[in-house]
């Protein structure tokens, strides 16, 4: 039996999962397009851009209780700040994309055909494994 609990769980990782994602991709893109001045001071910078690339994160949640961990390098900080980088990849992109974002996502989009699409797939998903 698939409960509203497990319903709100699905979502709650999908819609948070969507906003890192995008937060990734756009961090990705920015340090990616650094120009020379940006390079200059970080001569490391494609080691900043594999790191992001190769982010660790680990969303969970069970029975209403949400848990989400992110690893990412200290020195992103720094390519954010202005006078070194301003290359907008955290503050600005992270928080904005969580706040502007993914929030009211949470806040305001679990509607009833949301939570029948969740239903479904996770109902398909069931099957899935009641056959094999």
């Amino acid at each position: 039996m698939i409960s509203d609990t497990i319903i709100k769980d699905t979502f709650i990782v999908q819609t948070v999962q969507k906003g890192l994602d995008a937060v990734l991709k756009i961090q990705i893109e920015r340090i990616a397009g650094a120009g020379d001045d940006v390079r200059k001071k970080f001569p490391d910078i494609d080691t900043i851009l594999a790191d992001v690339r190769s982010r660790s994160l680990s969303i969970a949640a069970n029975q209403g209780l949400s848990l989400f961990s992110m690893q990412f390098t200290k020195k992103l900080r720094f390519l954010d700040m202005k006078k070194l980088g301003n290359l907008k990849v955290y503050n600005k992109k992270v928080w904005g994309q969580l706040y502007v974002d993914t929030l009211p996502e949470l806040k305001y989009g679990l509607t009833e055909e949301i939570k029948t699409s969740i239903h479904d797939q996770l109902t398909e998903a069931g099957n899935q494994l009641k056959q094999k």
